[in-house]
Formats: C-alpha cells, sequence, structure tokens
C-alpha cells in the first residue's frame, strides 16, 4: 500500500516549514493531526499502516472511539488525544472528567495504546 499524494504533500509541507523556520534542518519527531470529519474516512487500520510506513512516530487524534484506538494498539506510535470544543461541553465536572479519562485512556492504555501526555508548565 502507498502512501497519498495528499499525505505526502502534508509532510514535505510540515518538513520544509520546519527548515525554514530554524534555519537549519529540522531535527526531532515528526507526527501528525488526525481525525475523522472527512467526506472520504479512512479505516483506522489503514491510517497506522500509512504512519507507519512512512516513520510516523507520533499522532494527535481528536476521537477516542474503540476501532480507532484498536488500531493504534501494538503499533509503537505515540498518541495525543484531543477534544474537540463540542465534547469539552460536556466535561463540566472532575467526575465527568475522570470518567472520560478512564474510559478513553486508561482502558486504551492496558491494550497497548501508547498514549502520551505533556504536561505545560
Amino acid at each position: 500500500m502507498r502512501a497519498s499524494p495528499i499525505f505526502m504533500a502534508l509532510i514535505a509541507t510540515f518538513v520544509s516549514c520546519m527548515v525554514l523556520f530554524s534555519g537549519k534542518p529540522a531535527e526531532g519527531i515528526i507526527g501528525i493531526n488526525w481525525g475523522r470529519q472527512s467526506s472520504q474516512r479512512m479505516i483506522p487500520s489503514m491510517v497506522v499502516d500509512l504512519l507507519l510506513q512512512n516513520g510516523i512516530q507520533e499522532a494527535r487524534i481528536f476521537t477516542a472511539a474503540d476501532n480507532v484506538m484498536a488500531a493504534f494498539s501494538g503499533s509503537g506510535i505515540g498518541l495525543s488525544i484531543s477534544l474537540s470544543n463540542y465534547a469539552l461541553q460536556f466535561i463540566n465536572s472532575s467526575t465527568v472528567a475522570e470518567e472520560w479519562i478512564q474510559k478513553s485512556v486508561t482502558k486504551f492504555r492496558s491494550q497497548n495504546v501508547d498514549i502520551r501526555f505533556e504536561e505545560n508548565s
């Protein structure tokens, strides 16, 4: 399976911008954002395969749906899960936030999904 031209163009643009703004070759890890609000949804396992084939080690996803998380299980790709503004309106207490973390993070960490987070200071 080959990566789509659009996917490769996005990667090339990202790397070019990093070089342009830093004045030196990009160092570090290249990641990608992936959401599912599009006219042509890709099957989650195909997305994981594309990421692996292109050496992508980090991804930010915008859904913690069971089929998406299962596709990343054992892939070694580090995930950040982002919530949409729409979803945030329903997380209106610490109890609801803890329930979401249990359902969407803790559950999948035990299924070998590499969910990462970064603490901002």
